[in-house]
């Protein structure tokens, strides 16, 4: 996990396979290099970025930001796959949250390894998915459609707990951490409800048996 003021540049060496990190810039703007392309964040800005290859950031101005790395799975990342790698505004809502948690790593920086690192990296992870999730729900009332990277997602954890015979619409909801409303928003898109979908996946299933 990295804080660091501006004007300066950080180059991040090539981290594990699936390893992805936050960068948020509290005041003026970053420039984000990495194997992919570039992009500037904006003030009050967030990024979700690839950190398995190297990357840098620079910026120009007084500023301070945070560049923290943690593992995403492979189911998340292929849900926030069309949001990964760009610069998004952070809601309004989640500004004092993210500040908060920047200054706190200032006052006192998390050790490199152990427990503290640990809850570090889940506080860091668990603010990511919150701030994807509001990026991904904004596109859903704009375009009245979810992402692919959604849709697919849905589908298949209906897929793998196709067996599981408490598996339910509520169940599905709490594993991709959104409001059942906006579950049968993502079905609607593919012309099936919730329910509808994970019943046939449960006869596809026995089919296969």
């Amino acid at each position: 996990e990295r804080i660091w003021a501006s004007p300066s540049k950080l180059r991040a060496a090539a981290g594990a396979p699936g390893t992805v990190c936050l960068c948020l810039s509290v005041e003026g703007a970053v420039t984000i290099e990495s194997t992919s392309g570039s992009f500037t964040l904006d003030e009050h800005k967030f990024a979700v970025c690839d950190a398995s290859e190297p990357m840098s950031a620079v910026s120009r101005v007084a500023s301070a930001r945070i560049e923290a790395r943690f593992p995403m799975s492979s189911a998340t990342r292929r849900r926030f796959e069309p949001y990964l790698e760009r610069a998004f505004k952070v809601p309004e809502s989640y500004w004092s949250l993210s500040v908060g948690m920047i200054n706190s790593l200032i006052a006192t920086p998390p050790p490199a390894e152990g427990i503290g690192a640990t809850a570090m990296k889940g506080l860091i992870e668990q603010l990511s998915t919150v701030l994807l999730t509001q990026v991904e729900q904004k596109h859903l009332e704009e375009n009245g459609s979810p992402s692919d990277g959604l849709g697919a997602w849905a589908l298949e954890l209906v897929a793998g707990h196709a067996t599981q015979v408490d598996f339910s619409v509520g169940a599905l909801a709490s594993r991709m951490s959104i409001s059942r409303t906006h579950l049968h928003r993502v079905f609607a898109s593919m012309n099936v409800t919730p329910r509808q979908a994970i019943e046939q996946a449960r006869v596809q299933a026995a089919q296969r048996l």
